[in-house]
């Protein structure tokens, strides 16, 4: 996949849209809730999904910079979209 006019490995872009997808879907019903999403017994199974994604996903980004297919510019943006999609799911975790 081809973002900013850098090619991104397939796997990567995968997994990265799959792990923006379940912070997007976690943040619209956690909306949807009104209260503490953490009650909602589903919601808590899907933050843990989310959190398994994030980290296979920071994994994949090491690996794939310290074998040079990501430069550290690519893994900076990989990193920065999922610390936003992270920040948003936060939001609705009341602490």
């Amino acid at each position: 996949m081809i973002i900013d006019g850098r090619r991104f490995p397939d796997s990567l872009t995968g997994h990265l849209n799959e792990t923006l997808g379940l912070c997007s879907l976690f943040r619209n019903q956690a909306w949807g809730t009104g209260s503490n999403p953490l009650s909602s017994p589903l919601l808590n199974k899907d933050l843990e999904v989310i959190v398994s994604h994030c980290t296979a996903l920071h994994d994949e980004v090491q690996t794939l910079e310290a074998q040079k297919e990501l430069s550290a510019e690519q893994a900076y943006f990989v990193r920065k979209a999922l610390r936003i999609s992270i920040q948003n799911v936060l939001r609705y975790i009341p602490l």
